[in-house]
């Protein structure tokens, strides 16, 4: 990969991820519970989940990783 290449796809990661925060911020409870307060979000153009938990008065990010890693590996985070 040419270096420009690698600049403008580490762009569009980050604006993936955006979009499905903005989502979340949006509509929470859209996303699938994957252990109760814990739900899931997936990135629609990159391998990765967003798992959040709904405070009070927002929204809390647990993790965000790879979907080929252990899903396990969040439990000490939440």
């Amino acid at each position: 990969m040419v270096r420009g290449e690698s600049r403008r796809l580490g762009a569009k990661f980050i604006q993936a991820l955006d979009r499905t925060l903005l989502n979340i911020s949006e509509n929470p409870e859209g996303f699938h519970p994957i252990r109760n307060p814990i739900r899931q979000a997936l990135s629609k153009r990159f391998p990765y989940a967003i798992l959040f938990k709904e405070e009070p008065d927002s929204i809390v990010v647990i993790a965000v990783f790879h979907q080929s890693r252990d899903p396990e590996t969040w439990k000490s985070r939440g």
